[in-house]
C-alpha cells in the first residue's frame, strides 16, 4: 500500500486542539533501538517547525525485529478531515519515492486513538490496534509531502522500514541506510472552505521552503 500523497510542501486539517493554521507535534515517545548515532538522537529535534536538526528512527531489521520508531502526540485528540505533512531530511538528496541521493529510507505511517497507546513506555506492540496509512520514501517528503486523515486520532506512529523495502526493491549495500526514516517536522492544520484554499497555501506553502533554506545553508 502507497501513501496517498497530497500538496506537496503543503497541508491542510481540521483539528480540535487549536484554529491556528498550523499545528506542530508536542510530544515523543522514542528510544534510540542502537542505531542511531548521536546528533541525531535527540528526540525534539522532531518538535516544532522544520528549523534543520532531525530525529533519526532508527534502522529496523529487515524481519521486523529491533524496530526503530516514534509515536507523536498535538496534545489532544484530532478529529475532522486533517492533513498531516511530514518533513524528512537526506542531505544532497535526488530520486524519487525511497530513493534519495542512493539512500534508500521508508517510514510506515499508522494512527491511534486515545487508549490504544501507552505513551512514555515506547512499546511497540501497543501499535497493535493503529490503522496503517501507508508507506513514505525520503526522497518524497524532502520539501514536506502531505496526505489527507478523514476520521479522529491521538497518536501518529512512524515505524521504519528501510531494510524490508530496499529488500523487496533488490536494494542492496552501499545504498541501505544506517539509522533508518529521519524526521526533521511533522505538523497538521487547518482545512480551509474551497473560496479560502488559495490564500491558505500561500501562507503554509512555505514550510517546505523553509526546511529547503535550512539545508542549503
Amino acid at each position: 500500500m502507497k501513501l496517498f500523497m497530497m500538496l506537496s510542501a503543503a497541508f491542510l486539517a481540521v483539528s480540535t486542539l487549536s484554529a491556528s493554521a498550523v499545528t506542530f507535534a508536542t510530544a515523543v515517545d522514542w528510544a534510540n533501538n542502537g542505531t542511531v548515532p548521536a546528533g541525531r538522537d535527540n528526540p525534539n529535534a522532531a518538535l516544532g517547525a522544520p528549523d534543520g536538526p532531525f530525529l533519526s528512527l532508527g534502522l529496523t531489521n529487515a524481519d521486523g525485529s529491533n524496530p526503530g520508531f516514534a509515536v507523536f502526540t498535538f496534545g489532544g485528540p484530532i478529529s475532522g478531515s486533517n492533513a498531516l505533512t511530514v518533513i524528512e531530511t537526506t542531505f544532497v538528496c535526488n530520486g524519487a519515492g525511497p530513493s534519495c541521493n542512493n539512500h534508500f529510507e521508508e517510514v510506515e505511517i499508522l494512527i491511534g486513538q486515545a487508549g490504544e497507546y501507552d505513551f512514555g513506555t515506547h512499546d511497540i506492540t501497543d501499535l497493535s490496534d493503529f490503522v496503517s496509512l501507508g508507506f513514505l520514501g525520503n526522497a518524497d517528503a524532502q520539501g514536506g509531502t502531505s496526505l489527507v486523515i478523514n476520521g479522529a486520532f491521538t497518536y501518529i506512529a512512524f515505524i521504519d522500514r528501510s531494510l524490508a523495502g530496499a529488500a523487496a526493491a533488490g536494494v542492496g549495500f552501499p545504498f541501505l541506510s544506517s539509522d533508518g526514516f529521519d524526521i526533521e517536522s511533522i505538523a497538521i492544520s487547518i482545512v480551509p472552505v474551497p473560496a479560502s484554499l488559495a490564500l491558505m497555501l500561500t501562507a503554509i506553502g512555505g514550510l517546505g521552503l523553509l526546511a529547503a533554506r535550512r539545508r542549503a545553508a
